[in-house]
């Protein structure tokens, strides 16, 4: 695997395996997986694809246990708030995701939720009092690097510079490329 950061990373943003090196998701499918696609999603693992799980993807497959697995959320009761300011505090500083980056306020939706076990690094949290505690999150399993980041509901988040750095990042990381 070549580490440099100059040279691009193949993603898919769809289901399927095939030669990318990290699948990202921003879908949230309530059915399934099955056939085909249950199928892809094991060979995603299989591969030790890196994933990337983004916003609502957090939520799709409900009863998947294979799902549950790579966001590490096994309660998925929640509501959701419209869009409003909220304040992202970088919570592990020393992670290749997050080194450098400092506490921000950007609009994004707000998630009532449980979050992910100890079995994930978080990467970001907030304060707000009706969001969940954890933002985003990492984990390594099997061989395979999993981010999940619940924020990224519309151009609000996409354009925030910390956010797209947050995006950039995750990818590299789950490529192993930092």
């Amino acid at each position: 695997m070549n580490n440099s950061s100059d040279t691009p990373i193949s993603t898919a943003v769809v289901t399927g395996g095939h030669d990318y090196e990290v699948v990202l998701f921003f879908t949230m499918l309530l059915e399934g997986p099955r056939g085909e696609h249950l199928e892809a999603l094991e060979q995603i693992s299989a591969a030790r694809q890196g994933v990337v799980v983004l916003h609502h993807s957090i939520l799709a497959f409900p009863y998947s246990v294979f799902w549950r697995r790579w966001t590490d959320l096994n309660d998925l009761s929640h509501s959701v708030d419209p869009p409003e300011p909220i304040t992202t505090e970088v919570a592990a500083p020393d992670h290749p995701i997050t080194s450098g980056l400092v506490d921000w306020e950007m609009v994004d939706e707000i998630y009532r939720m449980g979050g992910p076990s100890a079995d994930s690094k978080i990467l970001l949290a907030t304060r707000h009092p009706h969001s969940m505690r954890a933002l985003a999150w990492a984990r390594e399993s099997g061989g395979q690097r999993v981010v999940c980041y619940q924020a990224g509901h519309d151009h609000q988040a996409w354009t925030h510079p910390s956010y797209r750095t947050m995006i950039e990042r995750s990818i590299r990381w789950c490529a192993g490329r930092i």
